[in-house]
């Protein structure tokens, strides 16, 4: 089958090239509509029970995650002048198309009673501007008193303060979202420059937008080091410009190919799948030193390019292209995840991967074929002294010292298991940001000042109507707030407690040590002035639902991390149901923050199931290729012993076990097991053409073949993924760095460990058996057969191409 396939390639190379430049043409038309998602990703799938209650949450309550802040801390901001560019700035926005509604210290309303109509009104706190220091003063005084907006809007102790911005959700999740956010921030940046005020940002919709601008950044920057460092590489490697401009053809070819099947199956770019291209470089370019290693390799035995070039498609397609079947399942697994982001990657780069490896087997001989012979220089890359030296060095002592390689073996995975007892699963909302990001810094600041900026809801349910304002009910919830303020990042809620308190303060005229609970008589007359009111039911609307049944408190809290925010919450839970035992009334946690941390834990699930199903089909394929369980077992041994490595590392150096952390091991694994078929392949070759007669000679030829090509694209593989390092973004340094080490450490256990292993489990009458069971059709000829073929083929091929 190989020989057609190479026949075909090179006699029609010419409509070959026609037909691949018609698809890159119109994939690359297509593709040039790939578009970065501005949809808010929720991993955690619609009918799962906690978001199906989340959605009805925000139908009722409104969208907690809708909510971005600016906020400052300055004394200066109350000088005259300061403050009426603080409210222009509120009033600037408030009129922004998109944006629904602002809350600040200068548009605030208060609370007042009215004893003509015995009613509670409200009124804007701001009538006017103030027109001096003095009238500024006055109203700052004004707002101490009013401790409904204290550690909301203004911090007491320090007289830090928030502008509260909320989005109409259709702009929020569409490219419209972007200008919006970006505008917001340079009238603030305006008001900074102009007043010398810092300001400081934070939310979901503000985080969201900056990562969406990011994430197109990162796919520019992280394609240009890919394609700056596999350049490098090549050009070191076999010191001419042909294999690298040829190289990067094929996977810029690759990368226009990848993006239009993105945009045919209608996926957009994600923080994850933004990372597509430089993958296809990574992954793609390692496929063009295989082939040009052979091909080098077969000129300079028999100085016949055309006969090279079959000759590598024929030998070297079949291994080449199970090796990126196994690369691509390790991403397709993914595709099994029932989490979008996580599916989409998984199928768009495991059909990237192998386009890119067909473009390679059909590229890289047809454009070969029609450029010069190589060079004696060119092919000095075959005979590299420290190589040589190197794989002399394994052959020695794979031969000699077995027993002291499985020794070390055993140690590192005692080693290795006693790190991965050490690894915790830990997540934080922030956790693709380092502690130098701005967004993160200004998180602190939220998070110093007014406690956080994160959503966490609790909602109080009956079957039965819930009188917001029955004094024994609202008791029970001021218990709930003081069993929460026991745990300092649960302070100053939002609830229906938070208004009552208001309209007690407003009764008796606004004085602040009213600010509390009615007793009961005085309960029934604020009763009366509520019912008379005719904002009562809007203002009561944020906190109870319009059937009376829920009622809302919020928080606002600090990014703790998964674990601390479990451990609270599971202290709380017993504790709060106890309040409310006996009296029909259900707890219930939701919010952006909670669907956000069980989003992260059901992700790990999905990718800990991934890697199962890759470990599963990759071995499957191998028993199938090898016919052999004992082979399948040994390259699964060796290859999974990096990943246990990695893991022990992850353990001993306090690297969290999350999403982004999860997701390298079955991609690494993969990649990694193919040095290892490519070097099982060669030990099987060498048994079917006669070309060894003893285990031990089989092995050490397939070694001295094959290690030049293992270690060059481990190598590049490594510095390929080690760029990623440079990302501002946590998760992709987390999956640049470790899958670097995961490789590394494969190629030495493939050189060493597998070698080692074939010589100490194999045994000649089964190789003969399995290898006539099953490779008859993988290896058409033998190289007697070979030869005599090639030269009729060969003159065949000649005579077609015109040479």
């Amino acid at each position: 089958m190989w020989i057609f396939i190479a026949k075909t390639i090179l006699k029609n190379r010419i409509p070959f090239l026609v037909i691949l430049g018609l698809i890159t043409i119109i994939l690359g038309y297509v593709g040039r509509n790939a578009e970065i998602t501005y949809d808010y990703v929720r991993v955690v799938p619609q009918n799962d029970s906690d978001m199906v209650y989340y959605n009805k949450f925000r139908e009722t309550f409104g969208d907690d995650a809708n909510f971005m802040v600016v906020g400052v801390k300055d004394s200066s901001l109350y000088r005259f002048s300061n403050f009426l560019a603080w409210k222009k700035l509120c009033d600037t926005i408030k009129e922004m198309r998109g944006v629904t509604q602002t809350y600040a210290l200068c548009n605030i309303n208060n609370l007042v009673k009215d004893t003509a109509t015995r009613k509670f009104k409200t009124v804007p706190l701001l009538d006017k501007d103030p027109s001096n220091q003095e009238e500024t003063d006055s109203i700052l005084r004004i707002v101490h008193q009013l401790e409904f907006y204290k550690h909301q809007l203004i911090n007491p102790q320090n007289g830090a303060t928030l502008l509260g911005i909320t989005f109409d959700k259709k702009i929020l999740n569409s490219q419209e979202r972007i200008p919006l956010i970006e505008k917001i921030i340079e009238h603030a940046t305006h008001f900074s420059s102009s007043t010398d005020i810092k300001t400081h940002y934070a939310g979901i919709p503000y985080m969201r937008t900056v990562l969406s601008t990011k994430v197109r950044k990162e796919l520019f920057y992280l394609l240009f080091l890919s394609v700056l460092i596999t350049s490098i590489f090549l050009f070191f490697f076999f010191r001419s410009i042909y294999p690298v401009i040829f190289s990067l053809v094929v996977v810029t070819t690759g990368i226009i190919w990848s993006l239009g099947i993105l945009v045919l199956l209608d996926y957009k770019l994600t923080l994850i799948s933004a990372l597509i291209p430089a993958l296809i470089v990574i992954i793609g370019v390692p496929n063009c030193i295989y082939l040009l290693n052979n091909y080098h390799h077969e000129y300079f035995l028999h100085k016949n390019k055309i006969l090279a070039l079959v000759r590598i498609i024929r030998k070297t397609g079949i291994a080449t292209f199970l090796t990126n079947i196994t690369t691509a399942i390790g991403f397709a697994t993914l595709a099994f995840a029932n989490v979008t982001i996580l599916r989409e990657f998984g199928i768009t780069a495991s059909l990237g991967i192998l386009s890119t490896f067909l473009l390679s087997l059909t590229l890289i001989p047809v454009i070969f074929s029609l450029l010069p012979d190589p060079t004696p220089r060119q092919l000095k890359h075959l005979e590299i002294r420290f190589v040589r030296v190197f794989v002399n060095q394994i052959n020695y002592f794979i031969h000699h010292h077995r027993k002291l390689v499985y020794l070390f073996t055993f140690l590192v995975i005692l080693f290795s298991f006693w790190g991965i007892t050490k690894i915790k699963s830990l997540s934080f909302m922030l956790d693709d940001l380092g502690e130098t990001n701005h967004i993160y810094a200004d998180l602190r600041f939220f998070e110093n000042n007014f406690n956080g900026v994160l959503p966490f809801e609790i909602v109080l349910e009956s079957d039965k109507k819930l009188s917001g304002n029955r004094l024994g009910y609202l008791q029970k919830i001021e218990k709930l707030e003081r069993i929460m303020s026991n745990h300092s990042y649960f302070v100053h809620p939002i609830s229906v407690n938070n208004f009552v308190r208001f309209t007690t303060q407003a009764f008796y005229n606004g004085e602040p040590e009213h600010y509390r609970l009615p007793n009961k008589q005085e309960s029934i007359f604020i009763s009366n002035y509520l019912s008379n009111s005719d904002k009562y039911n809007t203002l009561m609307r944020s906190f109870v639902d319009s059937s009376g049944n829920k009622t809302r408190i919020s928080y606002k809290i600090k990014d703790i991390g998964s674990h601390k925010l479990d451990s609270i919450i599971k202290k709380i839970t017993p504790e709060i149901n106890y309040i409310f035992q006996n009296t029909g009334i259900k707890l219930k946690l939701t919010g952006a923050m909670l669907i956000y941390m069980k989003g992260n834990k059901y992700l790990i699930r999905n990718l800990i199931g991934s890697l199962i199903m890759a470990l599963i089909f990759i071995g499957g394929i191998v028993a199938i290729l090898f016919y052999s369980t004992r082979m399948m077992g040994m390259i699964m041994i060796t290859n999974l012993i990096p990943l246990l490595v990695t893991g022990g590392i992850m353990g001993f150096f306090n690297i969290p076990l999350k999403p982004s952390t999860a997701i390298i091991f079955g991609i690494a694994f993969g990649i990694a097991v193919d040095t290892g078929i490519h070097l099982l392949a060669r030990y099987r070759q060498e048994f079917i053409h006669h070309r060894s007669d003893t285990i031990l000679n089989a092995v050490s030829n397939s070694i001295k073949d094959t290690a030049l090509s293992m270690i060059s694209t481990s190598v590049i593989l490594f510095f390929g993924f080690i760029i990623f390092a440079t990302s501002d973004f946590g998760g992709t340094v987390a999956l640049g760095i470790l899958i670097s080490i995961t490789l590394m450490i494969a190629l030495l256990t493939n050189l060493i460990l597998l070698p080692s292993l074939l010589l100490s489990l194999e045994k000649r009458k089964r190789i003969r058996e399995s290898t006539r069971a099953l490779f008859a059709a993988y290896d058409e000829y033998s190289d007697e057969q070979d030869i005599n073929l090639d030269r009729l083929e060969i003159e065949e091929i000649k005579k077609e191409i015109g040479r």
